[in-house]
């Protein structure tokens, strides 16, 4: 089930339909901007906004996180975000994220007109695409990783 599935599912004029919506908007941003010739280091801002509604959407569904309180409590600050999950979900996926959000260029950097390497963009884009399918996930209940895990773990128990 992706974004296409679960969209339809959701209260059209909710604050969680409404970051699905932009989790998929910012991330097929990051897509475009890196199939581009040369890739275009706004996929960086793209992936990094793409991060921040997943992680919003999550604790949106998951607590009942208000737009308010999206803005007042969170802004842009990823590392709050990643905390406040952390802190309420420990068992959380999204966890991952915490030594890695140095891989994302300041949310006030984005009109600095910085060149990313390749490197730095498809790493943006990896984080933004486990962000994006970690939520998902979490809102449909289908974790198919969690079953193949679960399976290797099994084999390797055997073995």
């Amino acid at each position: 089930m992706g974004f296409q599935d679960l969209a339809p599912r959701l209260d059209q004029d909710s604050f969680l339909a409404e970051l699905v919506q932009s989790v998929e908007r910012e991330l097929q941003s990051t897509i475009a901007d890196l199939c581009q010739q040369r890739p275009n280091s706004n996929a960086m801002y793209s992936a990094r906004n793409c991060v921040e509604k997943a992680l919003k959407a999550f604790l949106c569904f998951h607590n009942k996180l208000t737009a308010e309180q999206a803005k007042s409590q969170f802004g842009h600050r990823l590392d709050r975000l990643i905390s406040e999950i952390g802190r309420l979900h420990p068992a959380s996926g999204l966890r991952t994220l915490q030594g890695q959000l140095d891989a994302f260029a300041p949310y006030d950097g984005r009109y600095s007109g910085r060149v990313f390497s390749w490197l730095e963009l498809w790493q943006a884009y990896r984080l933004a695409q486990f962000a994006a399918g970690e939520v998902i996930r979490s809102i449909t209940g289908r974790n198919q990783r969690a079953a193949v895990e679960k399976r290797v773990g099994a084999r390797r128990a055997d073995a």
